[in-house]
């Protein structure tokens, strides 16, 4: 039996795990037994890319959660929209995007579910107030997120789908060699390089991989870091940060700060090891993934996400977020035995292969379903 499900959501450009997830989703509704029409609650390239899908789609201008009357107007859009699809269920992506949906839901009398990418802080007002709204359940991306989503009230339904990744596009098969790409990108020929790959904001610990690297240095002066990813927009201010330590530290000709890239598997192929010293607020970490499906080394915090994708020791490497030195050892370790770094390399992709797009869709489908009640 095929459904009708109508999907919100609040972006329209790919910025990280999320919207790659939704797209995965989507490419893979119809086959998974969804009719789905899509809202989005801005423009953006991301529109087209769903049409040019076959999917149906429509840009309902949301404006700003502070103006009440674009509010009200963007909400009974959206209810328009899911009468005239005749939609069975409503998926909201995001906390943000439930707030238009979970009243429009209500008011067209269809059930909602909400996903929640993140990892919600009992102090966080938008997912506390998305909770609060009408919804059959939470689809959350990690344990992690789970388990902080359970402290929120009321307490929902709550289901786990961990993400999925392109594991085509970061197959080492289909990349040039580290060596060629190096050469091509512009990085060192010789020597070890890190790789992290994040949007740039403090929850993410650049800075603290900045400091291991200055630690790493006093014994092996040809370890190279590059940074790939773009700034967040709500800390504009934190690459001139991240700048002014690589400074500080004398580490600029041995930086490379090279911003949003959209070729991330040439990039992370040419990198020696990947790193993702991020905080507790990191819900799953689909870099981590992509590292691992490539055969690199990874090296990821002990508190969040990651900690659910990585055996330490086995796959991959787990340190204390916060901790350059611990940092700099498991790097040091890594990059000064090629056994180890081999051992961990094979072992991660065999452990990334269970987090492809088709499990992800096909999970996630079967979650929502069933708490929509379309099962």
């Amino acid at each position: 039996m095929r459904s009708t499900v109508v999907a919100v959501m609040p972006l329209a450009v790919q910025m990280g795990g999320a919207e790659l997830n939704f797209r995965q989703f989507a490419q893979r509704a119809s086959a998974n037994g969804i009719d789905l029409v899509v809202v989005f609650l801005e423009c953006g390239p991301m529109v087209s890319e769903i049409e040019a899908m076959g999917l149906a789609a429509e840009v309902i201008d949301a404006g700003r959660l502070r103006h009440p009357a674009k509010y009200i107007t963007a909400v009974a859009a959206i209810r328009n929209v899911i009468m005239r699809a005749g939609a069975d269920g409503v998926i909201s992506w995001m906390a943000k995007a439930h707030l238009y949906a979970g009243p429009a839901a209500a008011l067209a009398r269809v059930p909602a579910v909400w996903s929640q990418s993140g990892v919600p802080q009992t102090n966080e007002i938008l997912s506390s107030v998305a909770n609060k709204l009408p919804s059959k359940g939470v689809i959350c991306c990690s344990h992690q997120a789970m388990q902080a989503q359970s402290a929120l009230r009321p307490l929902r339904p709550i289901r786990v789908v961990y993400p999925g990744a392109d594991l085509e596009r970061f197959d080492p098969e289909h990349l040039a060699s580290p060596a060629e790409l190096r050469q091509e990108l512009g990085l060192p020929a010789h020597g070890a390089v890190i790789g992290v790959f994040c949007r740039l904001q403090s929850s993410k610990g650049v800075e603290v991989l900045i400091d291991a690297l200055a630690l790493v240095r006093r014994a092996n002066d040809s370890v190279h870091l590059v940074v790939v990813g773009g700034q967040h927009a709500g800390e504009r201010g934190h690459l001139a940060e991240l700048v002014g330590r690589v400074d500080a530290q004398g580490l600029s000709a041995h930086v490379s700060m090279v911003g949003h890239q959209t070729d991330v598997p040439r990039w992370m192929n040419a990198t020696s090891v990947v790193c993702m010293p991020s905080d507790a607020t990191e819900s799953f970490g689909i870099a981590v993934v992509e590292a691992m499906s490539l055969g690199k080394p990874t090296i990821a915090s002990l508190e969040g996400g990651p900690n659910e994708i990585i055996t330490d020791g086995l796959d991959g490497l787990l340190v204390p977020f916060g901790d350059p030195v611990a940092l700099a050892g498991a790097i040091t370790a890594v990059i000064s035995d090629e056994r180890l770094g081999a051992a961990l390399g094979e072992a991660a992709r065999l452990r990334a292969a269970g987090f492809g797009a088709d499990a992800f869709a096909s999970n996630f489908t079967e979650n929502l379903l069933e708490l929509l009640d379309l099962a």
